[in-house]
């Protein structure tokens, strides 16, 4: 819902037959989310040799030296090929409360003047949701929600960033 009203206000998500199929994914029709960069957080869950629902550990600065030029190039190169070199964009990817400081990195070195907005939901809604969707156990969902809040705190901590919480934009 936070996508669709910044996608209002005129920022660029990428092209929506590109986004995660709705098809596929019948409870929420439109994600906002492109699969490519789905993909791409998800090559670099390989690279910390983890997956998004197994990224049972909390992430030291440093591990994000992992992030090799190769990898970099192709964040960048998808940035460019995705969207008009003068538009707003918008990123949006649950995994991005554990890549971030990647992404941040290369969006700062394209020149882009990078804002957050840091959208919670009720823990509990959340995590009924994610049991939902993903169908692992209650012990992951569990953690995922807890590292997932944790991270993009510390993530966006000291950013230009605006919270909303989505029970209130209801």
């Amino acid at each position: 819902m936070v996508a669709h009203v910044i996608h209002k206000l005129g920022v660029n998500f990428g092209d929506h037959d590109r986004f995660v199929d709705p098809e596929t994914h019948t409870y929420n029709p439109i994600f906002f989310e492109l699969k490519s960069l789905n993909d791409l957080n998800d090559e670099i869950f390989r690279r910390f040799g983890r997956s998004y629902y197994g990224f049972d550990w909390l992430p030291k600065d440093i591990d994000y030296n992992i992030a090799n030029q190769d990898l970099e190039d192709k964040i960048a190169g998808f940035i460019e090929e995705e969207f008009p070199s003068d538009a707003a964009i918008g990123l949006k990817d649950p995994r991005f409360c554990f890549t971030l400081p990647i992404w941040d990195r290369v969006l700062n070195s394209l020149g882009f003047d990078v804002y957050y907005v840091l959208t919670t939901r009720s823990s509990n809604s959340v995590f009924e949701s994610n049991k939902k969707v993903n169908q692992c156990s209650d012990a992951l969902n569990f953690r995922l929600i807890a590292h997932s809040v944790l991270l993009a705190h510390k993530f966006v901590d000291g950013k230009k960033c605006v919270s909303i919480r989505y029970e209130d934009l209801i």
